[in-house]
């Protein structure tokens, strides 16, 4: 009898011992985290109350099938979850303003497939991290708002989302990302040149957008299928020397670079091909492989001259403006220049010797196109492309060439 009762009170315990270790939805712990650290896996949600104390640590735990979750855990100085090796859903900390350290030594994965990853944002006092070797992989991750220093823990080969911005600290970001679908790296370091980018891995990612940088390393990168975007900070160069295809490419307002490359780029196939009010930038822009660009095309700086010897095909307006003599430009683009007939589809408007190197900077010489089948001895003038007769008549095209007098 008595060994019947034994079985039955082990039976209980081991009953009460797997219920601590799973739960249906969300479990609320702050210093009793340590009670979880009897759980190889916990199974369920785990949320770090808002008034847990100062530090919380989760002991000998070695995985969490679910989220954690911190929203507004403002007494939270430590956290402490070295053992930890996986976190299936999403590892989420919001609004943490008290919370400077975080110890996760084992941490290898955070997100499973295209579910969950680190969703890290307002923790202005978090400097670093403690996470060993660092993450093997990660869903998305996105870590916003802090003043983390080094984020070379987080270096994942592949992630569906990547977002990194607003770090001040963070003078240097260096990942061996091979592949992800949208990348969003923005405003991060003390000073207005921005942090340094290096991406040397990145072969590919749906949509790109790099804002205040003051290097941006992509020597891998061959195809972005959307937008390709760089904006403001301290950049001086932009190479891309194995970009094929991109969607469309916008760098503008970046008042340091003086020089873009991209020898192997074949193709722009859905959108513009931008490179816009960049006062600095300099030199001959040859696009060597260029073949096609659906959009517009929009460059303006203080270029020599702009080179293309293989397009067929610029689908929409082509708008050039320079603060240099870029008449043989001018002309290249006129009707009877290099890239007339049907390459150019769209209007031109070809602006040399400008004071300003934005659109809109006054002198020099401009000219407008309608389209590239027009035929006129206005081409001739320095600067100018003429619109074709057909849109203009004799009367207005003879005005439009007194006007530039």
């Amino acid at each position: 009898m008595s060994s019947i009762r034994y079985a039955a009170t082990t039976l209980a315990v081991s009953a009460l011992a797997a219920a601590q270790c799973s739960v249906q939805g969300t479990t609320t712990v702050g210093a009793e985290a340590t009670q979880l650290g009897s759980c190889p896996t916990f199974s369920g949600n785990i949320a770090i109350a808002t008034d847990a104390p100062g530090t919380v640590d989760f002991g000998m735990l070695g995985a969490i099938d679910g989220d954690l979750i911190a929203n507004n855990a403002q007494n939270v100085a430590t956290l402490t979850a070295n053992n930890v090796a996986n976190i299936t859903g999403t590892f989420r900390m919001i609004n943490m303003t008290s919370l400077f350290t975080m110890n996760m030594m084992g941490l290898r994965g955070v997100g499973q497939g295209n579910r969950g990853g680190i969703a890290w944002d307002t923790l202005p006092i978090l400097q670093s991290l403690s996470f060993g070797p660092g993450l093997d992989s990660a869903a998305s991750i996105s870590i916003q708002n802090t003043q983390i220093q080094d984020l070379s823990a987080v270096n994942v080969k592949q992630a569906a989302q990547i977002q990194v911005s607003n770090n001040q600290a963070l003078s240097a970001l260096n990942w061996a990302t091979t592949n992800c679908t949208n990348l969003t790296i923005n405003g991060n370091g003390y000073s207005s040149d921005g942090a340094n980018i290096t991406l040397n891995s990145l072969e590919g990612a749906d949509s790109i957008s790099v804002r205040n940088a003051s290097s941006l390393s992509l020597p891998a990168l061959e195809e972005v299928t959307g937008l390709f975007a760089v904006e403001s900070g301290g950049l001086q160069s932009l190479m891309l020397p194995n970009m094929t295809r991109v969607g469309g490419i916008s760098v503008s307002n970046s008042p340091e670079l003086t020089n873009v490359s991209m020898p192997k780029l074949q193709s722009c196939t859905g959108d513009a091909l931008k490179l816009i009010n960049n006062d600095q930038l300099s030199g001959d822009l040859i696009f060597p492989a260029l073949t096609q660009v659906r959009g517009d095309l929009n460059i303006t700086g203080g270029f020599s001259s702009v080179q293309m010897p293989i397009i067929n095909t610029i689908r929409g307006t082509s708008y050039l403006w320079s603060t240099q003599d870029i008449s043989s430009t001018c002309k290249q683009f006129g009707p009877k220049g290099t890239y007339a007939g049907s390459k150019i589809q769209g209007g031109v408007t070809c602006h040399s010797n400008s004071q300003s190197a934005s659109a809109g900077g006054g002198g020099g010489s401009t000219g407008t196109s309608g389209g590239s089948s027009s035929s006129s001895s206005a081409a001739a003038i320095p600067g100018f492309i003429a619109q074709p007769a057909s849109l203009f008549g004799a009367t207005g095209l003879l005005a439009a060439m007194l006007g530039l007098m």
